[in-house]
């Protein structure tokens, strides 16, 4: 059997991974308390990993609420970012957002800092709708970013 990426949703065997993939991607990390509420208590979240040959790379999660979907996280792991793996991801809750008819809109919130990531969002069709001054923790300002995912008009043509 050939090795391959494979995207599916999070199981409870994909946390400690998933949680050394949190701490070393962001500055203020989601406890392990966060992820198994999201994971099994959150009604509105989806939690994604990203795996090749079975070992967790990459980890995504987002919620869905009735018209809208919003980001909270996608993190590669240190040894394997540069190569694409985010797109991927991305694009993949793009595809899983997109089948649910409701969802107008996406967002998320990025740090000012991690143009990399800001680059990501706007490659793949976010915009930019505002900055929120102090929004984390240590002060630093968020950019908040929107993708359209349907217009308004009807679609069932």
């Amino acid at each position: 059997m050939s090795k391959s990426i494979f995207i599916r949703p999070m199981e409870e065997k994909d946390l400690d991974a998933v949680m050394k993939i949190e701490e070393e991607s962001f500055i203020d990390p989601w406890r392990l308390e966060d992820m198994y509420y999201d994971l099994y208590e959150n009604p509105i979240a989806h939690l994604l990993v990203l795996t090749y040959d079975d070992v967790v790379l990459g980890f995504a999660s987002y919620w869905v609420t009735y018209n809208s979907a919003t980001i909270a996280q996608i993190a590669i792991s240190e040894d394997a970012r540069g190569v694409g793996l985010a797109t991927l991801l991305l694009n993949d809750i793009i595809r899983r957002v997109s089948m649910v008819e409701e969802v107008k809109m996406m967002t998320l919130e990025v740090r000012e800092s991690n143009l990399a990531a800001r680059k990501l969002y706007l490659k793949t069709g976010f915009f930019v709708s505002h900055k929120k001054l102090g929004y984390y923790a240590d002060g630093e300002n968020a950019i908040y970013m929107m993708r359209e995912m349907r217009s308004n008009e009807n679609l069932s043509n």
